[in-house]
């Protein structure tokens, strides 16, 4: 192998040579304990468009069809700021199995969170979707590929801001 070559080893990590170093990622799982697990994504604000886009679609790092998401809470890192009255909504993407997503529930996780909610380090926000709580049904995806987070903003754009989203699910396969 090259100096600059990589192979994917049995637990999907890719293995690199030479001084080629790997992207930190941005989302993944972050621990386990028992049946419950928590996941987090980063949501950077001038990356968002007004369609629904997946913010990673790795498949390590969706979330199973049929889990129960007992809760997710938004961190802002970053203040968010807009030249309007911007707000962001979070919902979930199917994997169509076609290299293209289709949306599950666009605002299933929080819809129209205003930009006076984020706007400073340090807010945090408990979503409030239909998808999310103890009274809220198992995601229906597509069975057999994980559902991904996807979020976009309203009324205006975001010109900066960054928060990381932390989801608290139930996997019940």
């Amino acid at each position: 192998m090259s100096a600059n070559e990589f192979y994917t080893n049995s637990d999907g990590l890719n293995i690199r040579f030479g001084l080629e170093k790997g992207a930190a990622v941005k989302q993944g799982h972050l621990s386990t304990m028992g049946d419950e697990k928590q996941a987090v994504f980063t949501i950077t604000g001038t990356a968002l468009t007004t369609g629904d886009v997946p913010l990673e679609t790795h498949p390590t790092v969706g979330i199973p069809d049929g889990a129960h998401i007992i809760s997710a809470t938004l961190y802002v890192t970053e203040a968010f700021t807009s030249g309007g009255s911007a707000t962001l909504t979070i919902g979930l993407m199917n994997d169509d199995g076609d290299g293209t997503f289709s949306a599950n529930d666009a605002d299933g996780i929080d819809a129209t969170i205003a930009k006076t909610a984020i706007d400073a380090i340090g807010d945090h926000v408990a979503c409030d979707g239909a998808l999310v709580g103890s009274a809220a049904a198992a995601i229906a995806g597509t069975s057999d590929r994980p559902v991904y987070v996807s979020a976009k903003y309203g009324t205006a754009a975001f010109t900066a801001g960054v928060a990381d989203l932390v989801i608290k699910y139930r996997d019940q396969n």
